[in-house]
């Protein structure tokens, strides 16, 4: 039988994304507005127009990638996202335990602020690791023979009594 565990956002994680949405509409109203006082540079409209678009394609990477939640099954441990996820059999995982912060991490890939964090991190204690998380005070670090995660579930207590770990 498979448990749900769901990843919420933090107030202050929830607090940065509207904000960070807003500077991004904010810029694309903006660089609209640009685009209209010479509408026949070319230049200016292949600038405006990959801004843009970049602006876009950031926003919707960073939406679809945000962790929804963690299910363990009989064998797995599936790492939902908004579309798609990540799933670890059970057997591979080396140790699961409790993350106490990310934020001082090394970004070497990756996003803090919008929908969560996301990407290559990088610390001394684990090295290089795989984040997807929205919620920097619930963290869980999933660690395999090959790939570490850490990602964030509001149950974090529950889900490594689960799974036989460690607090």
């Amino acid at each position: 039988m498979a448990q749900f565990f769901k990843s919420s956002y933090s107030k202050g994680m929830l607090l940065f994304t509207i904000l960070t949405l807003c500077i991004f509409i904010y810029c694309i109203f903006r660089m609209a507005l640009w685009l209209q006082q010479k509408p026949d540079d070319a230049h200016r409209l292949v600038f405006g127009c990959l801004a843009i678009l970049i602006l876009a394609i950031l926003t919707v990477y960073a939406y679809a990638s945000q962790i929804k939640g963690i299910e363990v099954t009989s064998d797995h441990l599936f790492i939902k996202k908004k579309i798609g996820e990540i799933a670890i059999k059970t057997d591979n995982i080396q140790y699961i335990r409790h993350k106490k912060d990310i934020m001082w991490d090394v970004r070497l890939w990756g996003i803090s602020g919008l929908f969560g964090h996301f990407g290559w991190f990088w610390n001394q204690r684990n090295g290089n690791y795989f984040a997807i998380a929205n919620n920097g005070n619930n963290l869980v670090e999933i660690k395999t023979a090959n790939k570490c995660y850490v990602v964030s579930c509001d149950r974090y207590e529950e889900l490594l009594e689960l799974l036989g770990q460690p607090k």
